[in-house]
């Protein structure tokens, strides 16, 4: 298990994706802060709004998991909102 929570994650890949540019302009006091950390309200928004996702996206999961199990939207839609919510809540050990 990585010692990266999810949000960690997703704020090292957003901040990747800007090649670290926020970095350049943190103030003094975050310096000696990690990089990524310039990301993570970016990293929680961006999850957050997973956890709403519209019905034509679970119409393509449900087709693709069709083959595997007669899964219904409420099921994945709880699924999407636990694994969110697991995401967001995520403390590193």
């Amino acid at each position: 298990m990585s010692d990266m929570t999810m949000v960690e994650r997703v704020a090292r890949a957003l901040g990747e994706a800007d090649k670290w540019q926020r970095t350049d302009d943190a103030p003094d006091y975050r310096a000696h802060l990690p990089a990524w950390l310039d990301y993570e309200a970016d990293a929680r928004a961006a999850i957050e709004a997973m956890q709403e996702a519209p019905d034509d996206f679970f119409a393509i999961i449900s087709i693709k998991m069709r083959t595997v199990r007669r899964e219904t939207y409420p099921v994945l839609r709880s699924f999407l909102r636990a694994v969110v919510d697991a995401a967001l809540s995520e403390q590193k050990p």
